[in-house]
């Protein structure tokens, strides 16, 4: 199937995101030097200063779902072969449902907010992170729809339109080396190219992928969206071999994606803590909310995943 992205204006949602474009501000988040603290030691929250561009891009014609995106990255971004794809929570248990998600109505809008919270972040730590949201309907958040097949041809696609908007705001667009200059044409870029492996007679070959633009992948899932991660993982035809590490903030169900190098954000009350297991019970956000909330499971990707984008191996 050929999937052609463009991309679209979203409007902000007051009090929940800015909608697309170029945002500059202020955001409180937890300082990566103070995450390795016990327990009982608040984070530090800085408001600390972003400069992000924030994209929705969508298949057009629109076709089956996923066929809208959410795309954040730096607006100092200095390379561009580091995907960030985010699984976000299971839409139906926050009331969206799907009649709705074509004109993107309802309480879909509000889901557009994880890019965004994303940007803010990878902003902050200075890498080279492009954050992509598929948004993924209540049919297909277990099959991934077209995903599954046309994945590296989406990302693909994303990365060109990334570099060619960094291009218009006079950023450093150079390719990475041996990649062929996309200039402006979606059409220009390498498809997936899949071979298999020695066999036995009769095995199904595991696909392996080859791209120029696409080098490394982070997945990433908060609360139910680790099950959508470790879909994303196995369903997602040829991506394991480009996965570097995997990011759970306070995720439940099911196991998490095999990666080699996990980074994990719980609310335990447990002494341990290493750079790749942060426990953030709600005690530690105590200077952001002014006191111990109930619940900092919201709190876990709004605010920590400037640690998790510091300390990655990849989009330096």
């Amino acid at each position: 199937m050929s999937i052609s992205l463009s991309s679209k204006t979203f409007p902000p949602l007051p009090t929940v995101h800015q909608g697309t474009g170029r945002h500059r501000g202020r955001e409180h988040a937890a300082k990566p030097e103070s995450v390795l603290g016990p327990y009982t030691q608040p984070f530090e929250m800085p408001h600390e200063t972003y400069d992000i561009q924030v994209l929705s891009l969508e298949a057009d014609p629109a076709g089956p779902a996923p066929n809208w995106f959410g795309v954040s990255y730096s607006s100092a971004i200095k390379s561009f072969d580091t995907i960030h794809i985010f699984a976000h929570p299971h839409p139906g248990n926050a009331g969206m449902n799907d009649p709705q998600y074509p004109t993107r109505s309802g309480e879909w809008p509000k889901l557009f907010r994880y890019a965004e919270i994303f940007g803010r972040q990878i902003s902050m730590a200075g890498t080279n992170h492009i954050t992509v949201v598929p948004f993924f309907t209540n049919t297909t958040y277990g099959s991934l729809g077209v995903f599954a097949e046309d994945w590296l041809d989406i990302l693909e696609q994303i990365v060109v339109l990334v570099r060619n908007t960094a291009a218009n705001a006079g950023q450093s667009t150079s390719p990475a080396s041996g990649a062929r200059e996309p200039h402006t044409a979606v059409t220009e870029i390498n498809r997936l190219v899949s071979s298999g492996a020695t066999r036995k007679k009769g095995d199904k070959a595991p696909p392996k992928v080859s791209s120029n633009y696409v080098k490394n992948i982070v997945l990433s899932g908060f609360s139910r969206g680790r099950v959508l991660a470790s879909s994303i993982a196995k369903g997602a035809r040829g991506m394991s071999g480009l996965i570097r590490e995997y990011w759970d903030f306070d995720g439940v169900g099911g196991s998490m994606p095999p990666a080699p190098r996990v980074i994990t954000f719980d609310q335990m009350k447990t002494t341990t803590q290493t750079t790749t297991t942060v426990h953030a019970p709600p005690e530690r956000f105590v200077n952001y909310h002014k006191r111990v909330v109930v619940n900092a499971h919201g709190d876990i990707p709004a605010r920590m995943a400037w640690h998790a984008a510091k300390t990655s191996n990849v989009g330096k």
